[in-house]
């Protein structure tokens, strides 16, 4: 179950109605106002709860606490859904059943949301010439022990490995809905575009209920809608390079209507043999990054800000944010690790950034 906190919050409209150019009457024949020219205050609800391996966090404004317990709990609900159909884990999600079972010359029919995810994936495959690649699976099984154990993936096997690895392994079937592999051995791993996917899933089961004062964040992939009553819009704070202190480890974005995303090696890396490797893998080498980075991208959904921060932290911020630039309605930042210092690059219109305020967000 999920806990919800409140803060009342005096936020309040109330529709006035003039009436003119008419002759007094008796009382009783007034009609009453109509149940719409008054709107309830609303109030901030806020939940915590854990699914996809990650850490949720919710802050919408209802006008009850039904309605906004109702909501969350159907956004878990719908969360833990895409679990069952993303999950690289979960060896009886659909994303596991089809990489077991699916084998060439045997197209396997798909769920409507794994389609949806896998065109995705494969257009920006296409469009980044594979510095996105969701058939990157075997080269990240071998990254996971790399970690555990701190050694690099032994040469042969990371060979192996990549022969695996390109989209033109998989064949989409718009009209069957259906999968098909050209090799055995193919892994797909959707850890770079399903988190902000599922938010999106998420805020649309929200708006469907009325309900588009919302932010949400992933553990770090974050999905703001309509700004809270009588402000500009969310504080979203971002991460930079942690460890630096030629940039603010953390700076704030005032953001509605879309999404954000910030990737790089902050938090998950590896040291091995004096060199550090991200976790962020470079499909085209099968090499994890092994410079220091960070890239905020701000976008209209969540599948392409979490994706894209992949991207581009894979294309470096020349190429990246050049490509970027295409993409309609997309903005980012990158940070990178230099010998002459910390690198800031950064698209034409990404909004200015603050440093964190001390208070509570609104």
């Amino acid at each position: 179950p999920c806990v919800i906190a409140m803060r009342r919050l005096a936020f309040c409209w109330l529709a006035a109605l003039f009436l003119s150019g008419m002759s007094p009457q008796p009382a009783a024949t007034i009609p009453p106002p109509p149940p719409a020219a008054v709107r309830l205050p609303l109030q901030r609800y806020e939940a915590d709860f854990v699914a996809m391996g990650m850490k949720y966090h919710i802050a919408l404004f209802a006008p009850n606490e039904s309605t906004a317990v109702e909501a969350i709990n159907a956004v878990m609900d719908r969360v833990h859904a895409m679990d069952r159909t993303f999950s690289d884990y979960n060896t009886e999600s659909e994303l596991s059943r089809l990489c077991e079972h699916c084998r060439p010359g045997m197209p396997v029919r798909v769920s409507p949301e794994l389609f949806e995810v896998l065109s995705h994936a494969g257009t920006l495959a296409e469009q980044t010439h594979g510095a996105f690649d969701v058939t990157i699976g075997p080269v990240i099984e071998l990254w996971r022990t790399a970690r555990r154990q701190k050694r690099l993936p032994p040469p042969p096997a990371l060979l192996a490995a990549r022969k695996k690895v390109g989209w033109s392994q998989l064949r989409l079937d718009p009209l069957n809905r259906t999968v098909e592999f050209t090799q055995p051995g193919v892994q797909i791993d959707l850890g770079g575009i399903a988190a902000g996917y599922a938010l999106d899933e998420a805020a649309e089961l929200l708006k469907v209920r009325g309900l588009t004062c919302v932010l949400m964040d992933a553990s770090g992939d974050i999905r703001v809608g309509d700004p809270p009553p009588g402000r500009p819009g969310w504080r979203v704070t971002v991460s930079g390079l942690a460890g630096t202190t030629d940039v603010p480890e953390a700076q704030e974005l005032i953001l509605k209507n879309c999404s954000v995303t910030t990737s790089g090696d902050a938090r998950q890396f590896v040291e091995i043999e004096g060199t550090r490797y991200s976790h962020i893998v470079d499909p085209r080498t099968g090499l994890g990054m092994p410079r220091r980075s960070s890239t905020t991208i701000i976008a209209p959904t969540g599948w392409q800000a979490d994706s894209y921060a992949t991207a581009v932290n894979v294309m470096g911020s020349s190429a990246g944010l050049r490509w970027l630039e295409s993409q309609p309605g997309c903005q980012g930042v990158m940070f990178e690790m230099t010998d002459a210092g910390i690198s800031r690059r950064a698209t034409a219109h990404f909004p200015q950034t603050r440093v964190p305020e001390t208070a509570p967000p609104p």
